[in-house]
């Protein structure tokens, strides 16, 4: 369901203006390779945007000096606008603007276009800082700017009028029930580039539907929608290039979303099912492979040494493969250092006893700290020969935990744990004796009679 590439339903009522006979051919004959290249990243905006940025420069240069050229003969200037065209499409994509964009609610493409010319026509002069050796004259970056800016935005627009005029307006389907369908519904009745095809109430139907009244985008016209079809059939339409929208109202607009967009005058945000696009993804894979390569010099002797330790403690091979599932159920083999000698079920039983042992150390450590603690907070409660001896056994146990004797920390840990119980017995006794003290009544006081005055 490619917005460029798909061409118009036979059997419905959209009304369009397609092109000749000769341009339909050769653009359903073409319909294949263009599926192929559009999902790999290709956009024949690539192609006019060179070819519009590459001749503004020239035209640029001719209105400031004719056909002389001062300073530099005329490859100087040739290569200097081949570097720049190449720097102006590199921000233009990592920017954002070859992103198939949904047919309805789309941003104004000026502001964005604007903004990502003035960072390549900054990375221009900062490549005639470093080079010492301008890609053009100076004075005509501020005139690139404008020219640039205008040109990539007719590019759009003709492109966009274009593909409208191909496929007729947008076919949408309303997800929803009672008031909301039928206001939605009123309001694009007097819509010219969008039309209603459908309603749905249910989400289960929902693909079905899309499918079958050829919906270029859908509307879900209440959150409880969206929660029942995320993440399918959400994800399935979003690989169809169906553009999916949710309807937000006054209390969502107001917690601060960023991407509110006016659709027959109610309000809607785009509906992803990954958090970013696919030139974040790629700008993303860009930054990871430069920071491989700045870090090789360290990974590469690590990995070295590495693949030497394994070679020598666990044998050949060094490396272990093995399929897994990744995203979306596909099927990728993962490489890894080998973790496990060969024959390892035969070591099973000396596992088993090395993580005994490694337990109750473990344990061991945790037990004299607690007990250690606990006779800290009660010190002034224990009789000394318990606490005495509890102590003692504490120390013995950290003593046996310094040496290699297993056997010797597990004695002492089976000791101590005894000793935890007359500590606990001691303990309760004190608390029972202090509460048994403050429940005794007071004696009365006695009359002193020696003062009393008749």
């Amino acid at each position: 369901m490619r917005e460029m590439t798909r061409p118009p339903a036979a059997d419905t009522d959209i009304q369009v203006q397609p092109f000749p006979a000769s341009i339909e051919r050769v653009i359903v004959r073409a319909h294949k390779p263009l599926g192929w290249m559009w999902d790999r990243g290709f956009r024949f905006l690539f192609v006019l945007d060179a070819i519009g940025l590459f001749a503004a420069m020239v035209v640029i240069n001719l209105a400031r000096f004719g056909w002389t050229w001062p300073t530099y003969p005329r490859s100087h200037y040739w290569i200097g606008f081949g570097l720049a065209t190449a720097i102006h499409l590199t921000v233009n994509y990592f920017a954002g603007l070859y992103e198939r964009e949904p047919r309805l609610g789309y941003r104004p493409w000026l502001p964005r276009i604007a903004v990502a010319t003035g960072i390549a026509v900054a990375l221009d002069g900062l490549a005639a800082v470093l080079t010492d050796r301008y890609l053009m004259p100076r004075l005509n970056l501020g005139v690139l700017l404008v020219v640039a800016s205008l040109w990539l935005t007719a590019n759009r627009t003709v492109s966009r009028r274009f593909a409208n005029r191909r496929t007729g307006p947008s076919r949408v389907l309303l997800v929803g029930h009672g008031e909301a369908v039928a206001l939605a519904q009123r309001h694009f009745a007097s819509q010219s580039d969008a039309e209603v095809v459908g309603t749905v109430e249910r989400t289960t139907e929902l693909f079905d539907r899309v499918n079958q009244a050829r919906a270029t985008d859908v509307l879900l016209l209440d959150l409880s929608a969206f929660a029942s079809a995320f993440p399918e059939p959400l994800t399935a339409l979003d690989l169809e290039g169906v553009g999916v929208h949710q309807r937000v109202s006054a209390r969502e607009t107001l917690l601060g979303l960023q991407s509110v967009r006016e659709i027959a005058g109610m309000p809607f945000t785009r509906m992803r099912t990954h958090a970013m696009a696919s030139h974040q993804l790629r700008l993303k894979r860009l930054f990871d492979l430069v920071a491989v390569v700045l870090v090789l010099p360290i990974v590469v002797p690590t990995i070295a040494l590495l693949a030497l330790y394994v070679r020598v403690v666990a044998g050949s091979p060094v490396l272990f493969r093995q399929t897994r599932v990744g995203l979306r159920g596909r099927r990728f083999d993962v490489v890894k250092f080998r973790t496990m000698v060969r024959e390892a079920e035969e070591h099973a039983a000396e596992d088993k006893e090395r993580r005994e042992k490694a337990e109750v150390r473990n344990n061991s450590e945790q037990l004299a700290y607690s007990i250690e603690k606990l006779i800290k907070e009660n010190e002034e409660n224990l009789p000394d020969d318990v606490k005495s001896e509890v102590q003692a056994d504490v120390d013995a146990l950290k003593t046996a935990l310094a040496g290699d004797d297993d056997d010797a920390v597990k004695s002492a840990f089976d000791t101590l744990n005894q000793s935890q119980t007359k500590l606990g017995e001691a303990i309760y006794a004190s608390s029972q004796a202090e509460a048994a003290a403050g429940e005794q009544p007071e004696a009365p006081a006695e009359d002193d009679d020696e003062d009393v005055v008749d």
